[in-house]
């Protein structure tokens, strides 16, 4: 530009100045606000580490922060003052100042109950509040979600009704850390006071949950409690975007050479930058939030600006010309990559291809490949495909014919309509395959639950954290057909309702993707090659491992035992004739993937 002016003999000054700007991440309508497992908050805070969650409340509004509290710009920091580790961490890092002054002060009040409000000494706000927190007993969820409402409550009602006007302050999870709280009881606490509080007052305040960034599980909690609040409306999110704002200063002897200067540089700024539209964009329906940030991510990285409009099915990317059609071209990959995977989940929800055993026994194809044939055959319109089946056999199946070949083996097989299989009453409605429904502690189902785990497990843990209904509609109707059918074969029903221990990372694998026979064999093979159930939840406590928050994971699940026999280490598969292998006392084991259906988690410490 510089070149240009001087071809006009203009002087040319430049300003650079920085600015911030938030850039709203759109909520995909008709999909999920929630976060269902640690690796997709983990996905979330690795793409966006600075991602806001917020909500509106009456006149305020709610934000949910991964950061550290003390590097907070807000009013005021509440600190929990029963809390040792925090409060030494607040204090070293307010300065001797504010040390002296809470010393001070806490000698001539109960510390137990007395709130201590100090300057800010180093941090970034105007004061930090140092309430106590006591709660009577951890194992009363009623009590213990009393005494955090109370914290909260007394907090806020101390700033919101201050001789100075505060609007903004920020929270640390409290219970989270040494103490591990279950964290549902705690987010659920937290934001239902705040809630309680916003209401009352009609001053725009706004509330941040600050959470240290390597506690998913805290997030994650706190996340799907406010998703549980927002409007429909709301975004999923913003993010700070730096920008360098270019203020250019023309100077020249005559006008003419000075309107010529701007108009060359105005053009060649033009030429360099693009705004680009896309509109009747209807496939936006199908995109998932992951792909939204993905995609958002994507473009903040190449310094384009994107807006994503879904009232208006319109995508408008502005930035660099030449990466503007790279993000286009990827755009539309992304899309691409939705339409496949609806694609495959509309088709294998309904659809269930099975192979022939012998004349009276059919058996169904794992998950994977039920989806890999149906695919092939409705959306692709082969005649023949190749699949890798849970034997690692990779078999020609030939649509023409209706034949599976594998070396000299063949086998015929068929395909079956699931549609007339329906889901159980008691499921709530959903907008995809597969969801997670966190139960309420106080509904039959969650008690029945609980009761079935305490049962062998009372007094071997601390607290269940949460109980979720596990709701995988393709699983179940494979599940469902699988069921009828070996009533059918056996003349009498066979299903179990087992336990099944894990890590977390498995278990989440596990409610996506069902019990892989890939998984077989991590925990042992005495029995046989499978995936193994017990009908103590005990025995399956064994196999559980704790994450970070020291929370283990235990399924609740439906299996269908069949006819069994004593297993032993060299079995890939039952004899001919059986459906699963057991140990003859609480051990079954079972072969095929729609043989067992993860009917609920359980989250425990």
């Amino acid at each position: 530009m510089k070149s240009i002016a001087q071809t006009h003999r203009t002087e040319l000054k430049p300003t650079i100045e920085s600015t911030v700007e938030r850039l709203h991440i759109p909520n995909m309508r008709n999909k999920d606000f929630s976060l269902s497992n640690i690796d997709q908050t983990q996905t979330v805070l690795h793409l966006f580490p600075n991602m806001v969650m917020n909500t509106a409340i009456h006149n305020g509004s709610i934000q949910l922060v991964a950061d550290d509290l003390i590097k907070q710009n807000v009013d005021v920091i509440v600190v929990c003052s029963t809390s040792e580790v925090l409060l030494k961490n607040i204090l070293e890092q307010a300065g001797l100042v504010v040390t002296e002054e809470y010393n001070r002060l806490s000698i001539s009040v109960n510390l137990q109950n007395s709130l201590i409000e100090t300057g800010p000494g180093n941090l970034n706000c105007k004061a930090i509040l140092f309430v106590p927190w006591v709660t009577q007993t951890m194992s009363d969820s009623k009590i213990l979600s009393n005494s955090i409402f109370e914290f909260v409550s007394k907090s806020l009602h101390h700033i919101l009704y201050h001789p100075k006007v505060y609007r903004t302050v920020a929270f640390p999870a409290i219970g989270c850390g040494l103490i591990q709280c279950p964290v549902n009881i705690v987010a659920h606490a937290m934001i239902d006071a705040t809630i309680t509080k916003l209401k009352e007052t009609m001053l725009y305040f706004t509330v941040s949950f600050v959470i240290l960034p390597n506690q998913f599980n805290v997030y994650q909690g706190f996340a799907n409690k406010l998703a549980s609040i927002k409007q429909s409306s709301e975004t999923f999110g913003s993010v700070p975007y730096s920008f360098s704002k270019l203020t250019l200063t023309f100077t020249a002897k005559q006008e003419r050479n000075l309107k010529k200067c701007r108009s060359d540089i105005e053009s060649h700024i033009n030429t360099c930058t693009q705004i680009k539209c896309r509109e009747k964009e209807e496939n936006l329906d199908i995109w998932t939030q992951q792909l939204v940030l993905i995609f958002y991510k994507y473009c903040l990285d190449h310094y384009i600006w994107p807006t994503i409009n879904l009232e208006q099915k319109k995508v408008i990317l502005i930035g660099e010309k030449t990466s503007i059609d790279d993000a286009d071209k990827y755009f539309l990959e992304l899309t691409t990559q939705a339409l496949k995977q609806t694609q495959l989940d509309n088709i294998s929800r309904n659809i269930l291809w099975e192979y022939q055993i012998d004349s009276s026994t059919w058996e169904s194809y794992s998950y994977k490949c039920n989806a890999e044939i149906e695919y092939a055959l409705t959306f692709r319109k082969l005649p023949v495909v190749n699949i890798t089946n849970e034997q690692n056999e990779t078999c020609l199946i030939d649509f023409n014919k209706n034949k599976e070949i594998f070396n000299s083996r063949i086998r015929s097989i068929r395909r079956q309509n699931l549609t007339n299989y329906s889901l159980p009453m008691h499921w709530q409605c959903q907008s995809t395959n597969c969801c997670r429904f966190i139960l309420s502690e106080h509904s039959e189902e969650y008690k029945n639950i609980k009761d079935k785990f305490n049962q062998t497990m009372l007094g071997n843990y601390i607290c269940i954290k949460s109980i979720e209904r596990i709701q995988n509609q393709r699983w179940y109707k494979q599940y469902a057909a699988h069921r009828d059918a070996m009533n059918e074969r056996l003349k009498q029903e066979t299903e179990k309702m087992l336990f099944h221990g894990c890590n977390e990372d498995s278990a989440n694998s596990i409610v996506e993707e069902c019990f892989n026979r890939s998984y077989a064999g991590v925990n042992g093979t005495v029995y046989g090659q499978g995936v193994y159930f017990a009908t103590n939840a005990k025995y399956s406590h064994d196999y559980t491992r704790s994450n970070q928050a020291n929370e283990r994971c235990m399924f609740v699940v439906l299996v269908l035992v069949g006819k069994y026999i004593f297993g032993n280490s060299s079995m890939k598969v039952p004899p001919k004739g059986y459906d699963s292998t057991t140990d003859n006392n609480q051990i079954f084991v079972v072969y095929h993937d729609a043989q067992a259906y993860a009917d609920y988690l359980i989250k425990y410490q």
